[in-house]
């Protein structure tokens, strides 16, 4: 039996009549966890199963990304499917690209072919491999007006000093207090949502600005695509009504479970389509791209020794919110409000600056926490969400030129773009290390390897986080000691 499908810039829809098995069963294959579920009253309670659905049954809409999915489901289930595409289309344009400056990778090259013919997908690209490169080479090749999405400041003032190195041209900015459109333009999605949600006659005339320009936008360049599985990104994304290209950049695109990768995440594939692209398995290191990385294990006996043992899960298996509130208890016993934690921490950055290394201290949670451990490290420089523009860039610039040895930031954690920096340490409680040690993997002329520390605080919450952090190393193939 036919089944029409119909495609727009964003959404598809199912024109042909459905079983109500079928209708069900597509409902059903597009529904994904949402983040934090197992803390949400809701789900608590037994309201909420816990899953975010991508289908709607009544409408029959679905976004574009998840078109393949669909269409597999209907052919598996005896339908053909006929897809019929109906794009926008938006003007050429030639950039002026300074291809003279450009000394790229094959590696880097052979995604172009494939940008060309895909109009939507995953681009996988590890921490260091060029990817502000890449992004520039896509956008030379398509010939488009093109919008870069960021999802922090740290990575908006990276992109968008690569990218003036790369055009002779200017490069737009919207973010932390600018707002300047360009044929190209790097956006933050907080900055992009703040302008179309405002409500301010300012903001209005901004909002007015920002649509029109989005109407010639026919590329979409998404930077972090891991971090897209979110609701700002859902809002922001239907603006884009002319793009007829988007496509998502990330060294791990998919979340990690206990021991592996996840194979897939239904939120952001919406937005961008499965991935196109992985060059994950060049020999990054031997082309001199990545430095090796060493994983210093220091093992710690906690303050406190309730919290040795895992509290048993109640309902459906997920933590009660006594339980979230022990974790809570846990980490600034333990971390953040802990005075040896944080004295330990500086004698470690202080070891290795007199050592001739450049430390970056990541300390996430809450700014009293890196605010107590830059005071105990003569020399280093505090950098957060506060911190303007134009300090950042030059602590950055400092630390390259080793005028400044360690900087500590809840910042950094991706984009961070300091090949030199040669030693991370790992102050707060992280899950997912893989962005983060890409900070000290990158390769710089008379860097031997990166160092990374990682504090083990034997104490259950705790300990279950370093496991999984160690099974990322595992993964990658990190020299892991102690």
């Amino acid at each position: 039996m036919d089944i029409k499908i119909s495609v727009d810039n964003i959404d598809c829809k199912i024109e042909s009549a459905l079983t109500p098995s079928v209708t069900t069963l597509i409902y059903e294959e597009l529904k994904c966890r949402a983040e934090g579920y197992e803390h949400v009253w809701s789900f608590i309670n037994k309201r909420w199963d816990g899953y975010n659905r991508l289908f709607n049954p009544s409408t029959t809409i679905f976004r574009r990304g998840l078109l393949p999915r669909v269409v597999q489901i209907l052919t598996e289930n005896g339908y053909n499917p006929i897809v019929t595409i109906n794009l926008k289309h938006t003007p050429h344009i030639d950039h002026k690209f300074n291809a003279h400056l450009i000394k790229s990778y094959e590696f880097q090259q052979n995604l172009l072919p494939v940008v060309e013919a895909k109009d939507m997908g995953i681009i996988v690209s590890p921490t260091g491999s060029g990817k502000s490169l890449m992004c520039a080479l896509m956008i030379n090749t398509l010939k488009k007006y093109a919008m870069v999405l960021v999802t922090d400041l740290v990575l908006l003032d990276q992109m968008q000093q690569n990218l003036a190195r790369l055009f002779d041209q200017p490069i737009g900015v919207i973010g932390d207090g600018e707002f300047d459109l360009q044929p190209i333009t790097v956006t933050t999605l907080q900055s992009f949502a703040s302008i179309t949600d405002a409500k301010s006659i300012e903001a209005a005339d901004k909002r007015k600005l920002l649509l029109r320009h989005v109407n010639m936008v026919g590329v979409v360049i998404s930077d972090e695509a891991h971090l897209y599985d979110s609701n700002t990104v859902g809002k922001i994304m239907p603006y884009f009504t002319a793009t007829e290209k988007f496509f998502g950049m990330s060294a791990t695109p998919y979340g990690w479970a206990e021991k592996a990768e996840k194979k897939f995440n239904l939120e952001l594939e919406q937005h961008f389509g499965e991935v196109i692209y992985d060059c994950r398995k060049v020999d990054f290191i031997s082309l001199g791209v990545k430095a090796p990385l060493i994983v210093s294990i220091i093992n710690r006996q906690p303050l406190r020794t309730e919290y040795k043992e895992h509290f048993k899960r109640g309902f459906r298996g997920v933590l009660s919110p006594d339980n979230a509130k022990n974790f809570k208890h846990c980490l600034d016993v333990e971390i953040l409000d802990n005075p040896l934690y944080h004295a330990e921490i500086a004698k470690l950055a202080l070891d290795l600056m007199n050592g001739g290394r450049t430390v970056f201290v990541y300390a996430p949670h809450k700014l009293a926490f890196s605010q107590a451990i830059h005071d105990l490290i003569p020399g280093s420089v505090l950098i957060n969400g506060k911190t303007k523009r134009l300090a950042r860039r030059t602590a950055y610039d400092n630390m390259r030129t080793k005028k400044v040895l360690c900087i500590v930031s809840d910042l950094g954690s991706t984009g961070l773009d300091i090949p030199s920096l040669d030693a991370l340490i790992v102050a707060g409680d992280v899950t997912d290390i893989r962005q983060l040690k890409g900070r000290v993997e990158r390769a710089a002329p008379g860097k031997v390897n990166g160092l990374l520390i990682d504090l083990n605080t034997d104490v259950s919450f705790l300990a279950k986080h370093h496991s999984i952090r160690r099974s990322q190393y595992k993964h990658d193939g990190n020299i892991v000691l102690g």
